[in-house]
């Protein structure tokens, strides 16, 4: 089974520093599928300070560094602690 991933540009949001207008976020749709079912799916939000994102970045830039973080993202999580149903 061939995992398939789709990204969707959802929201861009510019700001201003200096003056000067600048991308200050990129929200981004990340989909793990195969055979027509999605296996997980979420939204990252890349941001210029932390993913160095501009104006200048190209789709492809993009996609990567949304994968990239939506992966990382899933391999830092962690299950919950198991909790123990209360004696009555």
């Amino acid at each position: 089974m061939t995992l398939q991933i789709s990204t969707t540009t959802t929201q861009v949001k510019p700001d201003y520093v200096d003056g000067q207008m600048v991308l200050e976020s990129i929200t981004v749709v990340v989909n793990f599928g195969a055979g027509g079912n999605d296996y997980f799916g979420g939204q990252v939000v890349l941001t210029r300070e932390d993913d160095n994102v501009s104006f200048s970045s190209t789709a492809d830039e993009i996609r990567d560094l949304a994968v990239a973080k939506a992966k990382a993202l899933i391999a830092a999580s962690e299950l919950p602690a198991q909790q123990v149903p209360a004696a009555n």
